[in-house]
């Protein structure tokens, strides 16, 4: 059944996880901190079809019945709306005191977009400039903004260093539906930045660098695993591919190809372990030929139709687990003292 109206359950920092997860390790224990957006958090799917619950059953019970008594605790520090600049600030702040052996980050064609608002509003010198771009990130214009909570972060002086659950939902809430509403909201956002361009000539490069520094602060412990657009895997196998979901002016494809181009070459230059989440379902599809392409991503709720339509970015359980069977071997190929 599609999941069309899934609950959300954090614990106290915020994360997708039913409890408390204390600082120190168990001894036989490992650690898995698991940071960026919507896809690694299962957004539109349960937590229990989600990567990180499919990742620690799969790799405990796997190695398990090796004889490798080691218990596999992902931990699910993803948000919403997320990109690599929050992770960054997520781990330098609280994912390090977990102490753990290693770092599962993602990425998606949306990323330089989430790094380049982010990253260019923190980085103006002009404070007017760095308050209105909040402002717009925020959603400042809606009613919603009106809502004490939302205030309350706007007012807040580090206001991205709050519980960012709730920035993602009013983010996603106002700012997406600004962009849905007015497809100039995107250059507009540029202009209050004192920046012009276009997402590969301006955004790749500062997803780019967020993306090194991201992966300085977690070199030798980390692995990324890369995932497509919805419509770009219905382009590759000859489909029609259809409008952007952000609806900006790019189409999945006109973004695609540079954001795997610069992705690809990145992990491959700085040597980091990756998984190719396109890669698995074209060859999921070539071996199941009765299964629909549109399977792989999760069902949600058209907000102005009331109609279930297909999700645009974020994988179904069917496409979570796909890329959670994929991890045992790859993680015994490029970790292998964790098994020994």
């Amino acid at each position: 059944t599609p999941n069309l109206d899934t609950p959300i359950k954090t614990n106290s920092l915020g994360y997708r996880e039913s409890y408390e997860i204390p600082f120190e390790k168990k001894a036989n224990e490992i650690r898995v901190f698991a940071g960026n957006d919507s896809i690694q958090f299962g957004a539109e799917v349960s937590k229990e079809d989600a990567i990180c619950d499919l990742a620690e059953n799969l790799l405990t019970e796997t190695f398990r019945e090796e004889g490798i008594d080691k218990e596999w605790e992902f931990i699910n520090a993803s948000v919403p709306c997320w990109g690599h600049y929050q992770t960054l600030w997520r781990i330098q702040r609280e994912g390090k005191k977990f102490n753990p052996d290693l770092f599962m980050l993602s990425a998606c064609q949306n990323d330089p977009g989430d790094d380049f608002m982010i990253y260019s509003a923190e980085k103006n010198e002009d404070p007017k400039i760095r308050e209105k771009a909040r402002t717009l990130l925020l959603g400042g214009a809606s009613p919603v903004s009106k809502n004490p909570m939302l205030r309350k972060i706007h007012e807040t002086r580090n206001w991205m260093n709050r519980n960012t659950n709730i920035f993602g939902y009013f983010y996603w809430r106002n700012v997406l539906k600004q962009g849905a509403d007015n497809p100039d909201w995107y250059r507009e956002m540029w202009k209050t930045l004192g920046t012009e361009g276009t997402y590969d000539t301006v955004m790749i490069p500062i997803y780019l660098d967020v993306f090194s520094q991201l992966n300085e602060e977690t070199k030798g412990k980390n692995f990324v695993v890369i995932y497509p657009a919805h419509n770009y895997v219905g382009h590759v196998l000859g489909g029609k591919p259809g409008k952007d979901f952000m609806l900006s002016p790019d189409s999945p494809v006109e973004r695609e190809l540079p954001f795997r181009k610069a992705t690809l070459e990145f992990v491959e230059k700085n040597n980091i372990p990756y998984i190719d989440a396109l890669q698995i379902y074209l060859g999921y599809l070539k071996e199941n030929p009765d299964v629909h392409w549109e399977e792989l991503f999760a069902i949600k709720m058209n907000p102005t139709s009331g109609k279930p339509m297909p999700d645009k970015i974020h994988p179904s359980g069917l496409g979570h687990r796909l890329v959670t069977e994929m991890l045992p071997d790859f993680l015994r190929k490029n970790f292998p003292h964790l098994f020994y």
